[in-house]
């Protein structure tokens, strides 16, 4: 579970990730609770609004590793047929483009508290040699996640058709082929959604994760297992102690081509199960509860004390993000849990 906010009696509260209205006596906890379930509708961080055919590096926040490869944006002509991102390829020499994009008013996306036991980071990427996601802090503000600052998460994606996890900080590999699932097979030139499932708390806290994928240019419909890179450890240990799961900020790419090969990702996914509340308002004798992220259909649930009876759902689940609660007694708790 992760606690967003706490309202005490007498006090008004007002503040980012969960606003409170007070009104007298009553106490409301409002928590949040993170269970697995398939994707449905999430924050998605697409480039369509970017410009096409343009490197990427100042538009929307993004930044690339000075010293490294570039990256553009362009339309995707192989059938997935929306922007993207892909390695900008020279004639002479191919350097890998390391990209970043803090968060900011644009785009935010819900962060973790770092007890997960169920994380799922997600987006989309063609087979075409390297394309790999993570997350990270950007702890001096510059912009980037850097390994020399202890700065990068644990990888996931797709390198030299392969299937890989990385871990954190550009650490220790681990692959398996593309021989997997089923359908027509896989290959480079097939786009692929892929999950990379994390239990924060797994391995004395060095983290472990699975990968898991879609083929959508064969029209997969459930997600596949990487038998090879299944219980992988994640290294969190590497990077830099004021930069663990809870702090994260930032989203980071690495694409490289490899002769033809021009890899290209998008739809990413950072916190596929987060929720965040954004507004509390009380109406009368009723409050009023919004929130933000995760994958309905979500429950409401409440109890009057978290020493004592059980969590109870408050009304059906709903798909919407925005629910109508009866106040019933001085004190409150209430939680949103994806069903």
């Amino acid at each position: 579970m992760q606690t967003i906010a706490i309202h005490r009696p007498g006090q008004s509260t007002s503040r980012a990730g969960g606003l409170l209205e007070s009104w007298p006596r009553l106490a409301l906890l409002v928590v949040i609770g993170l269970l697995p379930h398939a994707a449905q509708a999430v924050e998605v961080y697409t480039f369509e609004s970017l410009g096409v055919n343009t490197f990427i590096d100042g538009q929307d926040h993004w930044k690339d590793q000075p010293g490294q490869g570039d990256a553009v944006v362009a339309l995707d002509e192989s059938g997935h047929g929306t922007n993207v991102v892909r390695h900008f390829k020279t004639v002479i020499f191919d350097q890998s483009a390391f990209i970043t994009r803090t968060n900011d008013a644009g785009f935010n996306f819900v962060s973790f508290c770092g007890t997960e036991t169920n994380a799922v980071i997600q987006f989309e990427a063609n087979g075409e040699h390297v394309a790999m996601f993570a997350l990270g802090y950007d702890r001096n503000g510059d912009g980037l996640l850097l390994s020399t600052d202890g700065e990068i998460g644990p990888a996931f994606g797709v390198y030299d058709r392969n299937f890989r996890i990385q871990e954190a900080n550009l650490g220790t590999n681990y692959d398996d082929g593309f021989n997997q699932g089923g359908g027509d097979g896989n290959s480079g030139n097939d786009w692929y959604r892929l999950q990379l499932r994390l239990d924060f708390t797994a391995g004395n806290g060095e983290g472990i994760g699975s990968l898991y994928f879609k083929n959508l240019t064969d029209g997969d419909t459930t997600f596949h297992t990487v038998s090879g890179v299944i219980n992988r450890p994640l290294g969190l240990s590497r990077m830099h102690p004021d930069a663990r799961p809870a702090k994260w900020n930032a989203m980071w790419l690495h694409l490289l081509s490899n002769g033809n090969s021009v890899p290209s990702a998008d739809n990413l996914v950072p916190n596929l199960n987060g929720i965040r509340i954004t507004e509390i308002v009380r109406t009368g004798t009723d409050v009023v509860l919004q929130w933000r992220g995760g994958v309905g259909p979500y429950q409401v649930q409440r109890r009057a004390s978290l020493d004592t009876g059980n969590w109870e759902n408050v009304g059906d689940a709903t798909t919407l993000m925005t629910a109508t609660v009866a106040i019933i007694g001085d004190t409150g708790f209430f939680r949103i849990v994806q069903p």
